[in-house]
């Protein structure tokens, strides 16, 4: 998609952009068997030592229902993204972000 929009004469996108770019193509690849134009992204954004915490037992029930794979968090902030690299089974789908984007 990068390469896609730098061919159109677009603006490259952030760096969060990217992120979610190669998060989506993570979710892909981990889980190729239910790959289709039904896939569903699931997309949740934390933030705060206080809703950090419950990170872990979130991604449990997520795991419990298999959608971990298509489970993407945007962290804006260290503590979030760091709860969330350590208890995601694909940490790839931890997004660095900031409440300004």
């Amino acid at each position: 998609l990068a390469l896609a929009l730098a061919a159109e004469g677009r603006q490259r996108p952030s760096a969060m952009g990217r992120g979610v770019l190669r998060a989506l193509q993570a979710s892909l690849l981990a889980s190729p068997e239910q790959a289709g134009p039904g896939r569903m992204v699931f997309v949740t954004m934390v933030y705060g030592a206080r809703l950090s915490k419950y990170i872990p037992g979130a991604l449990r029930r997520a795991d419990a229902f298999d959608l971990l794979p298509q489970w993407l968090l945007f962290c804006f902030d260290k503590d979030a993204l760091d709860s969330c690299r350590a208890s995601h089974v694909f940490p790839e789908l931890c997004v660095a972000g900031d409440m300004g984007t």
